[in-house]
């Protein structure tokens, strides 16, 4: 017998649940302080989050699109590794975009801000080429300060 059709087998049932993974590096054992914000946000200690759990914080106002973007299974609950995993900054600048014209106004900046003096702030500070406008480049910028 040739061992081939195990490894075939394997490879059949290991490779789709990898390619599903956007990040196998990203694991709950290597992101214990989001494991931590996790457990803080589920309120009803189910394991899971529900979209009300998840949009409080930051970001309130982009709760749709990355609640969406990252329920993967589609089954309206975010489990602790869809959690983890990063959208990325261009999901919170779709987000922010309400207009839809590839750059972030200061108008749309400030939506929902909680401190807009700070936000403003924040604005003009990313706003390299002072038009204005926050360009994808620019808006990650902000993302990471």
């Amino acid at each position: 017998m040739i061992p081939f059709p195990r490894i075939v087998l394997a490879a059949a049932l290991i490779l789709p649940a990898y390619a599903q993974t956007e990040d196998p590096s990203v694991t709950l054992q290597k992101r214990p302080a989001l494991l931590s914000i996790f457990n803080r946000k589920d309120k009803d200690k189910d394991d899971v989050l529900s979209r009300e759990e998840f949009s409080e914080g930051k970001h309130a106002d982009l709760t749709d699109e990355i609640f969406d973007k990252k329920d993967k299974d589609l089954n309206g609950v975010l489990s602790a590794e869809e959690f983890i995993k990063n959208p990325g900054p261009e999901i919170h600048f779709q987000a922010k975009d309400k207009d839809k014209d590839g750059f972030i106004s200061l108008d749309e900046f400030l939506v929902k801000s909680d401190d807009p003096v700070k936000a403003e702030n924040t604005f003009i500070k990313r706003d390299k080429d002072k038009d204005g406008k926050l360009s994808p480049e620019e808006f990650s910028k902000s993302l990471k300060n």
